[in-house]
């Protein structure tokens, strides 16, 4: 702005050594002011509007950063799900059992459990059969039944008979 203020005294300046009439020159000086008026409500005007923007854009962006950080944190906890180290994965899993005896319903880490086919109850000391789904008792089983993951046929045959 400075600038311009400058350049506005060198034109009325001018304006002065070219202009000998007084009542011209102060016409003259009061449209140059008319004018330097005009610009500065324009320039005004403008920064308003380039304010009011740029405060919008600022809330968008502020809203759009907590969605992203929303987003990372639930991708990081898949990430987490299914990247976890060995030793790490041990730890994040466990198995909740309930007693078919006391029906006391207890929790226990898959690394205690993993290699064993029975667990006593905390509560009642009764030993609980863990079943993992790997013995078949089936006499005509390829593997096609509950027991055996869906792979036998022997039920099958009982629903052809049906």
């Amino acid at each position: 702005m400075a600038d311009i203020s400058l350049n506005i005294k060198k034109i009325i300046t001018d304006l002065e050594e070219k202009i000998t009439n007084k009542e011209d020159m102060e016409i003259a000086k009061v449209e140059i002011f008319n004018l330097y008026n005009l610009f500065l409500d324009e320039l005004t005007r403008i920064n308003e509007i380039s304010t009011e923007q740029i405060t919008k854009l600022a809330m968008e962006q502020q809203l759009t950063n907590e969605k992203i950080e929303k987003i990372e944190k639930s991708l990081k906890k898949i990430e987490n799900d299914i990247y976890l180290d060995d030793d790490e994965e041990e730890d994040e899993y466990s198995m909740e059992i309930a007693c078919p005896y006391c029906n006391k319903e207890f929790v226990v880490e898959m690394d205690e459990i993993a290699d064993k086919d029975e667990i006593s109850c905390p509560e009642c000391n009764n030993t609980i059969e863990l079943d993992w789904g790997k013995d078949c008792n089936c006499d005509d089983c390829d593997d096609d039944c509950d027991c055996c993951d869906g792979e036998c046929h022997h039920h099958h045959d009982e629903e052809d008979d049906m």
